[in-house]
């Protein structure tokens, strides 16, 4: 489990230091506004590497030290953070990183590994403000409709990062595939050349393919093909002359049965037991045409038209029979081994020492060529597959999105469609902070991210108490670290301080624009010296 168990801002004057933390639901409230909520959650995720979204009147962040001490299976990693340098001590060791994106490769091996994506044609490590926006949602800059650091990343690169997250990433497949291709293309176009340059290679003489893999490849491949066709031709004919036995069979029998037909009855008469009549009939095998065969003339007739097409149905089979016995001794001839002539070997000799070498660069050639048409059919696959798991993350990313805002909002009609809204729909109020929660929900419910998630001014919109009841339940099921903040109505003044399933941080203490004062400074000045740093 990872969690935040304290946070702490400032410089060698004035600063605030906060260890209450617990790593269930935190709610951080106050009876007014300013009273630095948002600097706190804000200062959380900039000391871990985000862009800033401070609110005005705090632009001065950069004359001021951010630490976090964070909280990673039982291990404590404790980041400080000033302007775009980073002191880090992990496992008692102290690092400096001085620079965001230095520090994302210590991020990425040391607290979590970070989904990569295609960008500016290069695969990369995403940025840590697009990682942190799958568990962070801010008081300012919010939008339904895009993300929330706007610039370098954009709505696409928030889902490509989801996917890169579940393996599915495909991006780099397109240029690979490209190259492949190509390098297909070059490979073909030289052997061609190869082969061209050599006389003998390209001979059809039985010396050939027994003394060259070029010769003897194609030479194969043409032997397979017309195994193969005649195989073909062999089990057609087969199943042709055992329909043909078949139906003789049928008509024998027929013909048997109506041969029973002229036995003599001296001790009664022939009937149809199930209505008695004295009438026997025949129906074709098509069953359009019924005949009458009580009468004797009637049935002969009959007997010598089976007799007939019994005879010529086994005329039928001598004739496939016939075309059988030839293409089995073509396929016989096709299977023999046949024997190289010593005469012609020595009188193609010159044509063959002079072949050898070319041989040998054929043969790497269609070595390389099966490689690259292997690894073309392996990313093809794995693109295929890509898309369709891609699908069903992204519908299991839906699903969550509308079970959380459901749930949030019993009377709102709302179906989400999609992780953002188009740009011409974008929600606020309770509407619009429900749905980036919902967002961030499903995130975690999906990615299985072990981060915190931190809303600030979570009830924002005017967030009713039974909404407002159903975040904090539904944020609870996820069994980590939540840290909520919002500014409570005099008469919510005590809301929170005796629910069991809530850890309530009062900020009603602090004075509007006055987070920071001298109070602080002694733990602030031991965290600075932990960081060997001189104020």
């Amino acid at each position: 489990m990872m969690y935040i168990k304290s946070f702490c801002v400032g410089d060698s004057k004035k600063s605030f230091y906060i260890d209450s933390f617990s790593n269930g639901v935190n709610i951080i409230h106050s009876d007014d506004n300013n009273k630095g909520k948002t600097i706190v959650t804000q200062g959380i995720m900039y000391a871990l590497g985000n862009k800033p979204i401070f609110p005005k009147g705090f632009d001065n962040y950069n004359n001021y030290y951010f630490f976090v001490e964070l909280i990673k299976d039982n291990n404590t990693i404790l980041i400080c953070r000033r302007k775009d340098t980073f002191s880090v001590i992990k496992d008692g060791k102290l690092s400096i990183y001085e620079s965001v994106n230095s520090f994302k490769r210590f991020f990425n091996s040391n607290i979590y590994e970070l989904p990569t994506i295609q960008k500016d044609n290069l695969q990369q490590l995403i940025g840590l403000e697009l990682f942190i926006e799958m568990f962070f949602v801010p008081q300012d800059k919010r939008d339904t409709s895009n993300v929330f650091c706007k610039g370098r990343y954009t709505k696409e690169d928030f889902l490509k990062s989801i996917f890169s997250i579940k393996n599915c990433n495909d991006t780099l497949n397109i240029d690979e595939m490209d190259l492949l291709k190509s390098t297909l293309e070059q490979y073909k176009k030289e052997r061609r050349i190869l082969v061209k340059s050599s006389s003998f290679l390209k001979g059809k003489s039985l010396e050939a393919s027994f003394l060259t893999y070029t010769a003897s490849k194609a030479s194969i491949d043409k032997k397979i093909e017309l195994i193969e066709k005649y195989k073909s031709i062999i089990s057609e004919l087969i199943t042709s002359r055992n329909r043909l036995l078949g139906r003789i069979s049928k008509n024998e029998i027929l013909l048997k049965e109506i041969n029973s037909l002229n036995r003599d009855l001296k001790t009664g008469e022939l009937v149809c037991l199930d209505c008695g009549s004295h009438r026997i009939g025949y129906e074709s095998t098509e069953n359009t045409v019924k005949f009458e065969i009580s009468d004797s003339e009637i049935r002969t007739q009959i007997k010598e038209a089976i007799e007939n097409r019994i005879a010529i149905l086994k005329e039928d089979i001598v004739d496939y029979e016939s075309k059988l016995i030839e293409n089995q001794s073509i396929l016989t001839d096709l299977l023999k081994d046949n024997d190289i002539n010593m005469e012609n070997l020595f009188f193609y000799k010159h044509s063959i020492t002079d072949s050898v070498e070319i041989d040998k660069q054929i043969y790497s050639l269609d070595q390389q060529i099966a490689d690259v048409k292997e690894k073309i059919t392996a990313i093809s696959n794995r693109k295929e597959n890509s898309k369709i798991k891609s699908a069903d993350i992204y519908n299991a990313l839906l699903y969550h999105m509308n079970n959380f805002y459901t749930n949030c909002d019993t009377n709102d009609p709302l179906t989400i469609t999609d992780l953002f809204t188009k740009s011409e729909v974008n929600y606020s109020g309770s509407q619009g902070a429900i749905y980036l929660m919902a967002r961030i929900y499903a995130c975690s419910k999906v990615l299985d991210i072990d981060f915190p998630i931190v809303i600030d001014h979570f009830r924002d919109g005017e967030i009713s108490t039974i909404k407002e009841e159903n975040v904090i339940s539904l944020f609870s099921s996820l069994n980590k670290q939540i840290i909520l903040t919002c500014t409570l109505k005099k008469e919510e003044n005590e809301k929170y301080d005796n629910r069991i399933d809530v850890n309530a941080i009062s900020f009603d203490q602090i004075q509007p624009f006055n987070l920071m004062s001298s109070k602080y400074n002694e733990k602030f000045i031991e965290l600075i010296r932990a960081f060997s740093i001189s104020i």
